[in-house]
């Protein structure tokens, strides 16, 4: 266990500010923000007009932050233009651009100012109709040196305030995107037209808006007047437009989603790296030591447990080489998962039940189907409280058993031969032997079929088993000592006595080594047997009486009938045994078990065969 996490909930420091950690996190409510983005978006409305040649009659001076303090002109000038403000975006996500872009074409002298009426014509076509004394208000609060004109500009510079830090960066992720796109990483316009996903622009934003019609309607507003001849786009080319549909959304999460949506950028990726670079030094950005790894997790979330951060830390760091990469951050999806617990409706804090989890499991991979995923869940409820907490998520590795879903998923039948099954698994372990191969493969084709499917895979815990021998297999020399056993088999089962670890150890070591590779771990397939032993003892006694034993033999074995378990459990459980069977007799007695199923198996398909040829029929199994 990292000693840097522990220390973290041993040593008292002072709560720091929350960071980002998820799209749910990105909000900003207090009086410093609010001041800090409204000087944010003026000073980006300022650089946007000098780039387009367009200056105020007062030289694009910023807007002053208006509070309860501020002059009584300021005010009702803020109060006029949130109100005119407030009926342009009742028009759509895209009112305020196309106003003013509509003002901007209208001002021949290139200096933020226009006359009254020709506002206000602008505004009705616009779907604005001001009423008499609106009309005078406009003249009256915004008027310039030169009679019946007004300054549009500044009128509409009181309404830009909500340009905050998440927003320019989330727009500044976009833009790097687009542009790394493009040769040279030079963004041009075409990188627009190829990458832009129509299904963000719905009705909900563009009223009346046909989905069809939804790329043209994007498209309308980058046409030839926003960029160079040369069609290359500027950062203030793309900000521009993203400054002013900000007007539409008032949190930052809708903009951020909206943005990230548009150019199918992954959200929780932007937030994580961004969290990320900010904690990683200006040497090394893409790596993160486990000093600074700590401190972004306690700012992450104050509230994190002891038992949450382990996990966070052992899920992400996946090469136990003591620091994170950039790409081990990003594709553990650890944020997303989290984001995930936090935003389904559980009734504890980032618990699921299994309702909840299924939903959970159906975000993260939607082609999963219900029988799929709750294989997943039943792999995941180890205690049997029909609970799963955003730990047990990371403790299990879920997200590395759904990584091994893609390959199934893809095949018409979801299920996978073993020369497929092979290229898996070695495509995650080169280095495994032949042996433990057909071992593995051995252990998750429990029913003898020839092939696998995802479902099977989760009822072997075979995954389970590979990850505990990679933990604890500490020299790396892909064997377990008995020492290095015996560690492994205490994590499973602290109660173990020194004589059943003898035991044990002696049922799974190969003779000629002394130590157990991964296909010895799985013959018997101890992890499997653990879990069927701790869901199938009801008492938690360590024992399992004879009905106990009858449950977890028809989950284990598959085809079987009751006089099938009875006749195992005479054979099993003899007399001797009326106190139940214990882990160690279970393994113990697994080399038995499964031969008594193959028999049993194999007399009912040769019965099968014989009953199908008396009927001149062709059996096949």
């Amino acid at each position: 266990m990292p000693s840097a996490v522990r220390q973290m909930f041993t040593v008292s420091t002072t709560p720091s500010p929350r960071a980002l950690l998820t799209a749910k996190d990105i909000t900003n409510t207090s009086d410093e923000d609010l001041r800090a983005d409204h000087e944010r978006s003026q000073e980006l409305l300022l650089n946007i007009l000098k780039h387009r040649g367009l200056l105020s009659a007062q030289n694009a001076k910023l807007i002053s932050f208006v509070d309860s303090a501020s002059p009584d002109l300021a005010q009702r000038r803020l109060q006029l233009a949130l109100r005119i403000r407030s009926r342009l975006r009742a028009r759509g996500l895209h009112a305020v651009h196309t106003f003013r872009r509509m003002m901007n074409g209208i001002d021949l002298h290139r200096d933020g100012t226009c006359f009254a009426r020709t506002l206000e014509g602008v505004l009705v076509h616009m779907g604005v109709r001001l009423k008499e004394v609106e009309f005078d208000r406009i003249v009256t609060l915004f008027s310039t040196t030169t009679a019946n004109k007004v300054d549009y500009v500044k009128m509409l510079a009181y309404c830009y305030a909500n340009w905050s830090l998440q927003r320019q960066n989330v727009v500044r992720e976009a833009y790097d995107h687009l542009a790394k796109s493009c040769p040279g990483g030079i963004f041009h316009v075409a990188a627009l037209q190829h990458h832009f996903n129509s299904e963000a622009l719905t009705p909900d934003l563009v009223p009346g808006l046909f989905e069809h019609h939804s790329f043209n309607e994007f498209l309308f507003h980058w046409n030839s007047n926003v960029f160079n001849a040369d069609g290359l786009v500027l950062w203030l080319d793309f900000a521009d437009y993203y400054l002013d549909i900000s007007f539409f959304f008032d949190s930052d999460v809708d903009f951020c989603q909206y943005v990230c949506q548009s150019w199918r950028v992954d959200i929780d990726d932007w937030v994580a790296k961004s969290l990320f670079h900010r904690y990683a030094s200006e040497d090394n950005n893409d790596v993160l030591p486990e000093e600074q790894f700590v401190q972004m997790l306690a700012e992450l979330d104050p509230m994190i447990s002891e038992e949450e951060a382990i996990a966070f830390y052992c899920a992400i760091d996946a090469d136990k080489s003591g620091e994170v990469s950039l790409d081990e951050f990003l594709s553990s999806k650890v944020l997303k998962v989290k984001r995930l617990f936090e935003d389904v409706k559980t009734h504890e804090s980032r618990v699921a039940n299994k309702e909840e989890f299924l939903v959970i499991l159906h975000s993260l991979n939607s082609e999963l189907t219900n029988d799929e995923a709750l294989a997943v869940y039943q792999y995941a409820d180890v205690d049997g409280s029909g609970k799963i907490s955003f730990a047990a998520f990371l403790q299990n590795h879920l997200l590395k058993l759904l990584e091994f879903f893609h390959p199934f998923a893809r095949h018409r039948n979801r299920s996978l031969g073993e020369t497929e099954m092979r290229r898996l698994l070695l495509s995650q372990d080169p280095d495994l032997s032949e042996a433990d191969l057909r071992q593995i493969y051995k252990a998750v084709d429990t029913d003898g079929s020839g092939s696998i499917s995802f479902r099977e895979l989760c009822e072997s815990h075979v995954l389970r088993a590979i990850l505990l021998f990679k933990r604890f297999d500490l020299d790396r020399d892909k064997h377990l000592t008995q020492w290095e056993l015996d560690r492994l088999l205490m994590y499973m089962d602290d109660s173990l006595t020194r004589q059943q670890l003898d035991v044990i150890h002696g049922l799974l070591t190969n003779t000629n080594t002394g130590c157990v590779s991964i296909g010895g771990l799985l013959s018997p397939n101890i992890t499997r047997i653990k879990f069927l032993f701790d869901k199938y003892d009801s008492d938690r006694s360590g024992y399992l009486d004879v009905e106990e034993f009858k449950e977890m033999l028809r989950d284990m074995l598959s085809g079987i009938t009751d006089r099938d378990i009875d006749e195992l459990v005479n054979a099993i459980m003899p007399s001797e045994h009326s106190a139940g069977l214990d882990f160690t007799d279970c393994i113990s007695n697994f080399s038995e078990i499964s031969k008594r199923h193959e028999l049993i198996m194999l007399a009912r398909r040769r019965q099968a065969r014989l009953k199908a040829r008396s009927r001149g029929l062709l059996f096949k199994g």
